[in-house]
């Protein structure tokens, strides 16, 4: 009991700090104690004219790194992010509620162009496009969600697999590229 209560007053010192260091740009209401946990080495990035915004009872564990470099990162309520978990936007994220994420999970709303052939591949930027993920999802760990794909309500991302392509339908999906595998 005394070792949780410690954890949640570590997080909320980490919170403090946050608060102070973007202001404006972090946004999260904090209704009790477990209303909102940052665990011990969570990486946050806000870069100017981005937000990170946060929902009650939003669980981020220890290692996870979150990061608003040109866009922002939008998480709904009672979303839970297991260790070492990546998500790092340029456009825009936005997460909805009630959702899982295992560990080691990369959400990522960019990849590196490539398309120049004269240009060395570090030098040519970015494509770019929004990432939308809704309600009651659950992403198995060591997944990745890539740019531009949105998923619909309730659905299993199996561990271990790759999303390249919009989930409309609810379902159980995995693999590289993530197909159905059952639907609910």
């Amino acid at each position: 009991m005394i070792g949780k209560g410690i954890k949640y007053l570590r997080s909320l010192m980490r919170i403090v700090v946050l608060k102070i260091r973007y202001s404006n740009r972090i946004e999260f209401e904090i209704k009790n104690l477990k209303s909102l946990y940052i665990g011990k080495s969570v990486k946050i990035r806000i870069s100017k004219g981005n937000v990170l915004s946060l929902g009650n009872n939003v669980y981020i564990e220890d290692y996870c790194s979150f990061e608003c470099i040109n866009g922002s990162i939008y998480i709904g309520e009672n979303t839970f992010f297991n260790t070492n978990n990546k998500v790092v936007s340029l456009e825009k994220i936005s997460i909805g509620s009630d959702c899982l994420f295992g560990p080691n999970i990369g959400i990522f709303d960019h990849d590196h162009r490539y398309d120049i052939s004269d240009k060395p591949i570090i030098s040519q930027g970015y494509n770019t496009n929004e990432i939308n993920i809704g309600n009651n999802i659950w992403i198995g760990c060591n997944s990745t969600i890539t740019r531009g794909v949105n998923i619909c309500d309730k659905v299993v991302v199996a561990a271990n697999s790759v999303v390249t392509k919009n989930i409309v339908n609810k379902g159980v999906y995995g693999g590289v590229p993530a197909k159905l595998i059952k639907e609910l």
